[in-house]
């Protein structure tokens, strides 16, 4: 498995790789933050597989917290297979299933993993010696708190837990040491955040002014492709319109767009067909989008967490990008709250 780098396109492992490789080989429960899309997955997919052999078991199960983001998973997961010329094979159970699985690995949102395991009683978890949640801060978001607990109580003493994410709740953390001995804290944020690639612009726009500015914002920068938040459906539906004028490739995404339109939007995002993507928190959490060169905080969350989500989407792996913030006086306290998770705000001067 040496030659993984190269088999799966890559120059060089990363930073995250590097670090996270070891201590997953070694056996370790292990916690990982690091900014989203740093090459988290490679970096316990890798050692996963290297523990995984070929007899028709379940041994390695990897949750997700949406649908989407497992089917992401399972791409990723079946083309390293692939690449390595591995004789295991991963199941992706994305709806309700109704046969049992000959699979070494499965591939699963808590509830659908539950379904299968405890309703329909499909298979069993004792001969699973590896657990991996993925973005896992984001199944607190998705009330999977108690689902996790009782797959947890399924598992043999001996299996092995990896949690990736790019923040960890207290709640989460409090039922892993529940669960888990030893885990083993690799935060990776404080490096990667403050990293030279991702440069930070904060603007001074008072929040009344804000969609009316937003224009004259944008046009100091030449984004390739950018992602630009709000924090409700309604004040993304109005920088949508405040931007459609003047950038011809431009998309809407929130959370009431239906499955199929929400997928059309993200395909065509992967392909470099927009130049913009406006976006809410809930839209935009949990999607792969390469190649963000800039995010734009029109407003800011109510959860520190979600903002170092949206930073993490540009500057990713070693590329430039930058992230804009608009704020305010009343903004202040919040920066304060985003120096737990290691990303430190530095403002040339407030505005009185």
């Amino acid at each position: 498995m040496n030659d993984w780098v190269k088999a799966c396109g890559f120059k060089e492992a990363n930073i995250v790789q590097k670090r996270v490789m070891p201590i997953f080989r070694s056996g370790k429960n292990s916690v990982v933050t690091s900014p989203t899309g740093t090459g988290k997955t490679h970096a316990f997919l890798v050692p996963l597989l290297e523990k995984v052999k070929a007899s028709g078991k379940t041994q390695a199960i990897i949750l997700a917290p949406t649908s989407i983001l497992s089917k992401q998973l399972f791409t990723v997961t079946e083309s390293v297979i692939k690449a390595l010329n591995l004789p295991v094979n991963v199941r992706h159970i994305h709806k309700k299933i109704e046969s049992a699985s000959d699979h070494e690995i499965i591939i699963a949102t808590p509830y659908q993993l539950i379904d299968a395991v405890f309703k329909q009683r499909l298979f069993g978890l004792k001969s699973v010696h590896t657990v991996v949640l993925d973005e896992a801060d984001m199944m607190l978001d998705q009330g999977f708190i108690h689902d996790l607990e009782l797959i947890f109580s399924a598992l043999s003493p001996t299996a092995q837990v990896g949690i990736f994410s790019a923040t960890m709740h207290p709640a989460l953390r409090q039922l892993l040491d529940k669960s888990f001995q030893g885990i083993k804290t690799v935060d990776l944020n404080p490096e990667m955040l403050n990293d030279q690639a991702l440069t930070s612009k904060y603007i001074y726009v008072e929040k009344a002014r804000r969609i009316q500015e937003l224009p004259r914002v944008m046009g100091q920068v030449q984004p390739f492709f950018a992602l630009v938040f709000g924090s409700t459906k309604k004040e993304t539906e109005a920088i949508y319109a405040v931007l459609k004028p003047i950038y011809k490739d431009i998309a809407l995404l929130h959370g009431d767009k239906p499955p199929r339109e929400r997928e059309q939007i993200l395909k065509k995002a992967r392909k470099f067909e927009y130049q913009i993507l406006v976006a809410s928190d809930l839209a935009a959490r949990g999607i792969d989008l390469p190649d963000v060169s800039h995010v734009v905080n029109v407003s800011l969350p109510s959860d520190p967490s979600y903002f170092i989500h949206r930073i993490g989407r540009t500057a990713r792996i070693g590329k430039p990008g930058m992230q804009m913030t608009l704020y305010e006086k009343n903004d202040l306290p919040f920066f304060e709250k985003l120096k737990p998770y290691g990303y430190t705000v530095t403002l040339k001067g407030v505005r009185p």
